[in-house]
């Protein structure tokens, strides 16, 4: 079972910096990594870093918190920053080529969850 415990929150969702919050992800009540989630009033968010530690990757616990993410907010957007990241992307969204999304590539796309 995973859950996300918020850690910190920061910012204005109406601003169009958007706001802030930082997870803890949990798997059977360890924690095991964090997520980094910048929302919008527009009901869009941008899953701005996820980090689980390396002994529990491969285990879906990452894949469970962006879905969890996602069911919150209309639309999520995920950027990733390598070709590990990049085939977890690929496989749980699609890639996007909405012009404001895109000048966050950093040459790996940018997915939709």
């Amino acid at each position: 079972m995973v859950e996300l415990k918020s850690i910190y929150s920061g910012g204005d969702i109406e601003d169009s910096d958007g706001a802030w919050e930082n997870f803890e992800i949990y798997a059977d009540d360890k924690c095991v990594g964090e997520v980094t989630v910048k929302t919008w009033d527009d009901g869009s968010a941008l899953i701005e870093r996820i980090d689980i530690e390396e002994a529990f990757r491969g285990r879906g616990i990452g894949t469970e918190a962006i879905r969890m993410i996602s069911d919150d907010h209309d639309r999520t957007y995920i950027v990733p920053d390598n070709a590990d990241a990049q085939r977890l992307y690929e496989r749980i969204g699609r890639e996007t080529s909405d012009d404001v999304w895109m000048s966050l590539d950093q040459g790996f796309g940018v997915y939709s969850v």
